[in-house]
């Protein structure tokens, strides 16, 4: 005795788990597309906070000893400034969180945490991820006389 095996169905069952791992796929996709966009405008912000802070050279020191010396307090003011007028999502919340901006003799560097939402990844219980985000800027080097 021979059994014919119904095969009825397999066709929907393979378009239902297809469509399954192509809804995943797409999900993965749109979020990795999103968060990819949200780092790259935090990583921005951060990136030009620290090179307008780089520019807050000292006008004092260089008149006295023609080297360039950042004025700390002018460029930690700038670097604020900057980040005060880019670092926020399209929804008005911050992108750059735990913000620190360090100031030396010749380097500004500006250290956060980008918080990128997501869309797909909140059904599982991941509403955004925190990914960090530095940026070092130096001032300008080779001023040697008046003018130049």
């Amino acid at each position: 005795m021979t059994f014919i095996e119904d095969k009825r169905g397999q066709v929907l069952y393979q378009t239902a788990l297809g469509l399954m791992t192509l809804l995943a796929f797409l999900g993965l996709i749109i979020d990795g597309g999103l968060m990819l966009a949200n780092y790259r405008r935090a990583q921005l912000a951060a990136d030009t906070a620290a090179q307008a802070a780089s520019h807050a050279v000292s006008i004092e020191v260089f008149w006295r000893t023609n080297q360039v010396v950042l004025a700390s307090q002018a460029a930690t003011e700038r670097a604020q400034w900057i980040l005060d007028q880019n670092g926020a999502a399209t929804d008005g919340r911050p992108l750059l969180t735990n913000v620190q901006i360090e100031c030396g003799a010749n380097w500004v560097r500006v250290i956060g945490q980008a918080r990128l939402r997501t869309f797909f990844m909140r059904m599982f219980g991941i509403p955004e991820v925190r990914v960090p985000v530095r940026s070092v800027a130096y001032p300008a080097y080779g001023i040697e006389w008046e003018w130049q």
